[in-house]
């Protein structure tokens, strides 16, 4: 079974430094690169990252979709009451911003997570296409997020993805001409470390930078495995068929 993260483990902010969590651990970037949005260090993630979090989401992936709907639902049910004090934003206090946007993530966490997951619930009852982009057969799916626009319907998709058995790399979009997005990026954090660890994997970047580096490891991991699949398939007869497609 997953373990969860530990309750005594810190998010690495003493420094004023946003770092990646992958598979339940905050990690620097691979390169050591970073940018800056106001006091914050904000980890600059590469290709590497993103191999490094679709592998962490793939070995999570064997246990979480065998933990059952119902389980599942009940773990993503508690994520609202966690996320105040498991949100690491203490060591960041001071970067909160005067927008609006930011000022309700950093006071309401807890009911933004909430107001999500009711929205989540209510798209499957009402038979909502499958969202994101599947990486490979083990059930991974990416998501690239801007952390400038409204973080709600993002988070109210990430939880009916993990709610299916699946599971999630959110690449966290930033802009460098808008230094801004401290405070959504500690929220999904926040989230992730409600979860059994590589379940939700957050990277943090600069926007086409970080996008076009998803997009082209999504295809290294995804070819090989397509590769197998269709020489399993001539064999066999039947028809390929294609593992990483927008549903």
């Amino acid at each position: 079974m997953l373990a969860d993260p530990g309750d005594a483990e810190t998010a690495p902010v003493a420094s004023r430094q946003l770092a990646n969590l992958v598979g339940g651990c905050w990690r620097i970037p691979w390169s050591g690169a970073a940018f800056m949005v106001g006091p914050v260090r904000v980890a600059r993630s590469s290709g590497l990252d993103v191999t490094a979090a679709i592998a962490a989401a793939g070995v999570a992936a064997q246990v979480w979709e065998v933990r059952g709907s119902a389980a599942r639902a009940a773990r993503l049910d508690q994520v609202g009451g966690l996320i105040d004090r498991r949100r690491f934003e203490q060591g960041i206090a001071g970067c909160r911003s005067d927008c609006e946007q930011a000022a309700a993530v950093w006071c309401e966490p807890s009911r933004l997570v909430r107001a999500a997951w009711r929205q989540a619930l209510e798209s499957d009852l009402r038979g909502a296409p499958r969202g994101g982009v599947a990486i490979d057969a083990r059930g991974v799916r990416w998501l690239a997020v801007s952390v400038s626009a409204d973080p709600l319907p993002e988070l109210a998709r990430a939880l009916r993805i993990l709610q299916r058995g699946e599971t999630l790399v959110v690449a966290l979009l930033f802009d460098d001409r808008r230094p801004q997005g401290v405070a959504v990026a500690a929220l999904w954090c926040a989230l992730a470390r409600c979860l059994p660890p590589g379940v939700l994997n957050v990277l943090c970047g600069l926007g086409l930078e970080l996008g076009v580096a998803l997009v082209e490891a999504g295809r290294r991991v995804c070819c090989p495995v397509a590769r197998q699949r269709a020489a399993l398939a001539r064999r066999s007869g039947a028809a390929p068929t294609a593992l990483a497609a927008l549903s």
